[in-house]
């Protein structure tokens, strides 16, 4: 599996979300034994400041595919600064990596 890298743009206290695909070399819908989307303020940290698990945050859609879904209350209290995340996923013991990058809060005027 590649490992794409992509930055994620947030306003502090909006809502966003995004969904993410897996197939199998055939292109049928894989069942994820985890998923973890995981925000540090450094890479060597040991806390997250936030993070989202299959069934608390990213969720299974009808069309098999993943939604995952940060919360206004996820960032509201975050520094305004870029952040480093991951999506890790767990397929029948393996673990792959498909999304990473800078997880950017950025200002907002209105509260």
């Amino acid at each position: 599996m590649i490992t794409k890298v992509k930055d994620i743009i947030i306003t502090r206290g909006d809502s966003k979300g995004f969904n993410f695909r897996v197939r199998d070399a055939q292109g049928a819908a894989t069942a994820l034994d985890a998923a973890h989307f995981s925000v540090k303020e450094k890479l060597d940290d040991s806390d997250y400041v936030l993070q989202k698990t299959l069934g608390a945050g990213i969720t299974q859609l009808d069309s098999g595919d993943y939604y995952v879904k940060i919360e206004p209350a996820d960032t509201e209290g975050l520094e305004l600064q870029k952040y480093y995340y991951d999506l890790q996923i767990t397929i029948d013991d393996d673990v792959y990596t498909p999304l990473k990058g800078r997880f950017d809060v950025r200002w907002d005027v209105t509260e």
